[in-house]
């Protein structure tokens, strides 16, 4: 498994997301100062703050530069790229 997923299941573990709230997280939904991320809505609950430790929110920052993290590019890339297929 790469580092990058590897860090996305930490994320999960670490602050109780489903796979998919981890998948959809965006960059909006990050906040390094305040060491959260905001978990999206569920049916039975609200969007709400986690808080996760410092070294973690470093390791998701150094995922990608600070000027490429618009509010709407998701923090783990989304599904690994396929190779292209023969038609």
């Amino acid at each position: 498994m790469g580092e990058r997923w590897r860090l996305m299941f930490v994320t999960i573990e670490q602050g109780e997301l489903r796979v998919g709230e981890a998948v959809g997280l965006r960059w909006a939904d990050v906040d390094a100062a305040g060491l959260q991320l905001r978990r999206s809505a569920t049916k039975r609950d609200r969007a709400r703050w986690i808080r996760l430790p410092q070294w973690l929110i470093e390791a998701i920052e150094a995922t990608c530069p600070l000027e490429d993290r618009v509010p709407e590019r998701k923090v783990f890339g989304g599904s690994p790229r396929r190779p292209p297929t023969r038609r």
